[in-house]
Parts: structure tokens; C-alpha cells; sequence
């Protein structure tokens, strides 16, 4: 996947990307389920349940320290300052690391939901 300014945005390509499959199963003739082995569903465990009932919270919260992290970087106050600017420039960069491990995340646990 790539980065993702939010949740909806996130949705919309998982959805092409189930489009694209169903697509190619119709052109093949052939389901994806039947082209790769089958394997038992897998549950998740009781601290990834739980992680993944936390994580919509955890992304919003992430996003909200990106989006003023990135307000912050256009504040024309010190703007002069390369030391400020810097910081601020790093502080942005860390909220989005952190947006993207989110949603890196929170893919791989419904990943295993989906089998």
C-alpha cells in the first residue's frame, strides 16, 4: 500500500484493490480462493483484539497530531530560524511515521480477521 491522508482514503483503495481481484477472478475464471491453497481461518489473540478495537482511536489521535504538526510548519513565527524549522520539519515527519505504522497496522490485523 502507500500513504494515506485518512481513513476514508485508505477504504476507497482497499476496495479497488477487491475490485481488481474480482476482476481477475471473472477474466480467469478461476476464484482467488481456489488459485491459492486453502488455509483455517486465524483468530486473533486476546492482545490483538484488543489492539484492534483501540486502533481507529489511535489512528484518529495520530492524525490529529500530524495535521498540527503540519499547522505548526507553516507558522510564520520563526520561520527564519533554521533550528525551529527543523524541529518542526522532524515533528511532522514522526506524526506521519506514526500515521503509516497505524494503518500498516491496523491492515495487517483485519488481514488475519479476513483469513
Amino acid at each position: 500500500m502507500g500513504l494515506f491522508a485518512d481513513c476514508e482514503q485508505w477504504e476507497r483503495e482497499v476496495r479497488s484493490q477487491k475490485q481488481e481481484v474480482r476482476r481477475r477472478e471473472s477474466e480467469t475464471g478461476i476464484p482467488s480462493s481456489e488459485a491459492r491453497p486453502q488455509r483455517p481461518p486465524r483468530k486473533l489473540s486476546y492482545l490483538e483484539s484488543r489492539e484492534f478495537e483501540q486502533i481507529e482511536g489511535k489512528i484518529v489521535e495520530a492524525e490529529q497530531k500530524l495535521h498540527d504538526a503540519q499547522t505548526e510548519m507553516q507558522n510564520p513565527e520563526g520561520s527564519s530560524d533554521r533550528a525551529i524549522m527543523q524541529a518542526r520539519y522532524e515533528a511532522v515527519l514522526a506524526a506521519q511515521a506514526e500515521v503509516d505504522q497505524l494503518y500498516t497496522r491496523w491492515a495487517e490485523l483485519e488481514s488475519k480477521i479476513a483469513g
